[in-house]
């Protein structure tokens, strides 16, 4: 498990959050990319309030890309999902999809992924139930596995400060960061489909993820 501590000043790590009780020093794999921003150079630029989780092989942390279906598919290689963004650069990447933590999930690979429709082609025919959860699994929050109530991969953060993964000649590096495991942030400052600007519908599962962290609304008295 990386290493804790505790810091209750706001300026002195992740400016995004309200507040910052305490936090975990990380190592970020250079394999990572901004969940959101897909140009040719942003994408190496994760930025604070990032969701992350570890790699279990490796212990190194990669955002957690995560969306939900937008409508059910029965027995069909093409599932839509809310925000395709995460999941480019996946092709081969193996997803899962479920309703809930405490539900079975199913595990596919993508073949091809379009930005322009949302659209997401699997290797492999699947059902998908409007709604479902449709995550990147190596470090997800079904522990990587289909069984039902899995044990969750342990310490993931929000990141508490923007990091840079590529070299000036297109070498990417692993980088030292920092990540917020206790504290409070806004919504609208957090970087991942489902959560903040781009959040129709609230990702929970990452609450879960995520207990000691207050996702306060964008506004007062919304949900």
């Amino acid at each position: 498990m990386a290493a804790r501590n505790s810091k209750a000043v706001k300026s002195s790590i992740g400016g995004v959050f309200e507040s910052v009780e305490e936090y975990r020093n990380i190592i970020v794999s250079g394999s990572s990319f901004d969940p959101l921003d897909v140009t040719a150079t942003g994408r190496f630029v994760i930025p604070a309030g990032t969701p992350m989780a570890p790699i279990v092989s490796t212990g190194k942390y990669m955002p957690i890309r995560r969306s939900r279906a937008t409508s059910a598919v029965s027995n069909d290689t093409t599932v839509t999902v809310d925000c395709v963004k995460p999941f480019l650069g996946q092709e081969g990447a193996g997803v899962l999809f479920y309703a809930s933590n405490a539900a079975t999930a199913t595990l596919r690979t993508i073949s091809t992924v379009t930005q322009a429709t949302n659209v997401i082609v699997l290797t492999a025919a699947a059902t998908v139930v409007d709604d479902d959860y449709f995550e990147v699994a190596l470090n997800g929050a079904h522990g990587n596995v289909e069984t039902a109530t899995p044990t969750q991969i342990p310490d993931a953060v929000i990141l508490a400060e923007a990091i840079e993964v590529v070299f000036a000649d297109g070498t990417t590096f692993d980088v030292p960061a920092v990540g917020v495991i206790k504290g409070a942030i806004a919504r609208e400052n957090v970087n991942g489909p489902g959560v903040g600007a781009l959040g129709a519908t609230f990702d929970v599962i990452l609450k879960n993820q995520l207990p000691n962290i207050s996702f306060l609304p964008v506004s007062a008295g919304t949900a």
